[in-house]
């Protein structure tokens, strides 16, 4: 009985270390960042990233600039550094099997000189979790939405595309606030500039915002009385081809209204396009050449959506009631097919579509300040959609 006892004790030591062998070294990456006077820089933002520049872990410098990423298997990593006021640095590290010390990581500060005009860096506080932005007024001034003034303050490793309303961080999406509520694009493109108060960024979120990659929050000025009206329009020349909207907003005491509303419409004829396809079957290629002899397109959007928010100390509540409709009720192309090692030569193809449809959407949304450090949010979000589809082709 002894004699198996000790053999299967030996033979679970053995199987635990085997384990333990085939399992990867868990080692840690510590470092510094300094300035350009190698002097150290607390609160700097430092992502450690694959060498195809996804993320894998965030950190903050501590008051000394040091930072460290633990049980880290080895390999080769980037590490990327930001500071707001400071260019954006890339480190290439290889990790082996112990733990690695890099030396210290300068940054430089950033100006940027456009045209002969020197635009100054925003304000900027870095709070524990977040980056404090005030806006400048020259910045301000120079955007009229918030896309545009998300483009004015240059937040290191932020993407800001500004015709397609969209914002990113190291090729992924950034998540946009408003006032610690989740906002879609329009709002953020209809929001006034001389209307945000700062701008929080949240570049390793935590709290409600850890779930995303990154955060922006953006904060508005609070108005007792008071109201807006806006309009702005854009209209290609050549074709027809246009994009319009409306913007209000009326403040009462704590309730605020806001409408928005807009057009897109799209007409033209004529475009031409011509192409090469070849067909592999397994007795032989059949090659077709298209050549677009007549087209027309036409396209329509609208959207309208309709806030009303109470706000007090504790507690904030919001309802938006949204409609989006979008038809195409011309698609028209007439092409030539043009056929090689077939006994079908040459076919005159007619392809016509039209769709349709329609969106409402319901979204409720609540925020209660519990005590100083817990938020309860609570949201509701209920759509509708009706959509309509139909296509004739004929080949002949």
């Amino acid at each position: 009985m002894f004699v198996f006892m000790t053999k299967r004790f030996l033979l679970l030591l053995i199987s635990c270390l085997f384990i333990s062998a085939l399992s990867p070294a868990q080692i840690s990456i510590q470092g510094k960042v300094q300035d350009e006077f190698y002097q150290n820089l607390p609160s700097t933002t430092v992502r450690l990233l694959t060498t195809d520049s996804l993320l894998i872990k965030g950190t903050y410098t501590n008051q000394y600039g040091e930072f460290v990423f633990s049980e880290i298997s080895s390999g080769n990593y980037l590490l990327c550094c930001s500071f707001l006021g400071y260019q954006l640095r890339y480190v290439s590290i290889s990790v082996n099997q112990k733990d690695t010390v890099i030396p210290p990581i300068q940054l430089l500060p950033t100006s940027h000189e456009l045209s002969e005009v020197f635009v100054e860096a925003p304000s900027y506080i870095r709070k524990s979790d977040r980056v404090l932005v005030i806006p400048k007024q020259n910045q301000i001034a120079h955007a009229s939405t918030g896309y545009d003034l998300l483009y004015n303050l240059m937040i290191p490793g932020i993407s800001v595309d500004q015709r397609k309303g969209s914002v990113s961080s190291f090729g992924r999406s950034v998540t946009l606030y408003i006032n610690g509520r989740k906002a879609d694009s329009r709002e953020i493109k209809n929001i006034r500039s001389k209307d945000i108060l700062n701008v929080q960024y949240h570049d390793v979120p935590t709290g409600k915002y850890s779930g995303d990659f990154a955060s922006i929050n953006i904060v508005t000025k609070d108005y007792d009385q008071g109201g807006y009206v806006a309009i702005d329009g854009k209209q290609t020349i050549g074709f027809k081809r246009g994009d319009y909207n409306l913007a209000a907003k009326k403040s009462a005491g704590n309730w605020d209204f806001t409408f928005f509303a807009g057009y897109q419409m799209e007409d033209h004829s004529g475009i031409s396009e011509a192409r090469e396809e070849t067909f592999h079957f397994q007795e032989r290629n059949i090659t077709r050449r298209s050549q677009t002899l007549d087209s027309h397109f036409k396209q329509d959007q609208q959207y309208y959506q309709f806030f009303i928010s109470h706000i007090r100390d504790k507690r904030t509540l919001l309802g938006r009631i949204s409609l989006f409709a979008n038809a195409t009720p011309i698609n028209h192309q007439i092409r030539e097919n043009i056929y090689a090692n077939t006994s079908i030569k040459k076919q005159i193809e007619d392809l016509n579509s039209n769709q349709k449809s329609l969106m409402p959407q319901l979204y409720l949304y609540g925020s209660f300040n519990i005590t100083e450090k817990q938020t309860l949010d609570l949201s509701f979000r209920g759509n509708y959609a009706r959509n309509n589809y139909e296509r004739d082709y004929t080949e002949g």
